[in-house]
């Protein structure tokens, strides 16, 4: 093989590797416009939708915390826009939610799976389907089980969904490295919260990844911003969710691998030593 030749394959493999590598990490560049999709669908049903659009004013904890990366939207669907949808209208409603947040959920798993990885680009089916189960049953926990909460309450109990979001947060932070633990380790979800819940044990730990759940859950809140500044229409609406859900959704992502790392080496070297 001459020079030449040699320095052509060589950047082939790294044109490769870098497709590759761009795919691994790029996964929810492809889940923001699955999730726009789904809300432009929701949106033409006519169904109402509740604005979550940051704005600086008071509470600033009124945001949304998540037990798994989430789509960004600066409007969300509350329980209570269910009650009453003919059933036709509400199995499409809810069909195109779920969607959405399946794309994240799925978008997440893919990219812990090929975060460290040469090949093998997919995750095994049995583990994107363990992970898609945690995903939808912590959202519902989370989104739609804190707005029946929340809304329950007298207008002014303000201080409740403080405490509220704090409360999720705290769990949160304790379970923050399970869905990665379902993908990478291969465990059950319940072995995966049992295994989370051990290894991120102490003040601080709890300190640290409930402090970075609650950044992560500002940050979603703050990058709805530009919806309102470019008028709220559909151009606004694409661009926020698209945007929003590939840098935070990736960031959280990140963040839950960085630590599950970091527990997992740890207990490691504490078997060798």
């Amino acid at each position: 093989m001459t020079v030449d030749e040699a320095a052509t394959t060589n950047r082939q493999s790294d044109d490769a590797t870098s497709g590759l590598w761009l795919l691994r990490r790029g996964w929810f560049v492809l889940a923001g416009p699955l999730a726009t999709a789904a809300l432009v669908g929701v949106r033409s049903l006519s169904i109402p939708l509740a604005e979550t659009t940051y704005q600086l004013e008071f509470p600033y904890l009124s945001f949304a915390v998540s037990l798994v990366p989430a789509w960004v939207a600066p409007v969300t669907l509350r329980p209570e826009a269910l009650w009453g949808l003919k059933p036709a209208y509400l199995a499409v409603t809810v069909g195109l939610w779920t969607l959405a947040v399946l794309a994240v959920v799925i978008a997440a798993g893919l990219f812990w799976w090929g975060l460290d990885r040469d090949s093998s680009v997919l995750a095994p089916l049995s583990r994107l389907g363990w992970l898609v189960a945690y995903g939808l049953a912590a959202v519902v926990l989370t989104v739609f089980g804190s707005d029946l909460l929340v809304g329950s309450l007298p207008a002014d109990w303000a201080g409740l969904e403080w405490g509220w979001t704090l409360l999720l947060a705290l769990v949160a932070g304790r379970l923050f490295v399970a869905p990665v633990a379902i993908v990478r380790d291969g465990r059950r979800p319940l072995d995966a919260v049992r295994w989370s819940i051990r290894s991120l044990a102490g003040v601080r730990w709890t300190v640290r990844c409930t402090g970075l759940v609650l950044l992560l859950a500002f940050a979603s809140r703050v990058v709805t911003a530009p919806f309102g500044a470019l008028g709220g229409g559909l151009v606004g609406l694409a661009l926020t969710v698209a945007v929003g859900t590939a840098l935070v959704g990736s960031a959280h992502a990140y963040a839950m691998a960085f630590v599950y790392d970091l527990v997992a080496g740890n207990q490691t070297e504490g078997r060798e030593s």
